[in-house]
């Protein structure tokens, strides 16, 4: 189920695009490093920027949420996978002329990926409750 998940996040989030971005486009025009100064934008700005943040933190959700029951990988094993996971999709989106790169965007999957974690984890607390 996780490899399958991790398709379709390639496919939504680099295959899919469209180039958006000529070749002369200037590169440092197409990378954002504000990583707190444009959360204030996307949460109070407008229901498109809103949208935008919940969909970062949605993205990498389901990999934190399947990561111990398909892998039976400890939690730092994930945190790596998940970094190098959005440092690709940002990366992809940067080269191939499709997106930015936003380290906000790089951040809220990460952030989005422990979520998906630490419910796997409740969830596991909940059961071992419930059997002891």
């Amino acid at each position: 189920m996780l490899w399958f998940y991790l398709a379709f996040i390639l496919i939504q989030t680099v295959f899919s695009r469209r180039v958006l971005f000529g070749a002369d486009a200037p590169l440092a025009e197409r990378i954002d490093l504000r990583v707190f100064s444009s959360w204030g934008d996307k949460l109070t700005y407008n229901i498109d920027t809103r949208m935008e943040f919940a969909l970062n933190l949605l993205l990498l959700l389901p990999v934190g949420r399947l990561w111990r029951p398909s892998l039976q990988k400890p939690f730092w094993m994930l945190f790596v996978f998940g970094t190098l996971l959005s440092l690709g999709i940002e990366s992809s989106q940067l080269l191939l002329r499709i997106g930015y790169f936003e380290i906000a965007d790089f951040v809220e999957n990460v952030i989005g990926l422990c979520i998906g974690f630490g419910l796997y984890l409740l969830r596991e607390r909940r059961l071992c409750r419930k059997h002891a």
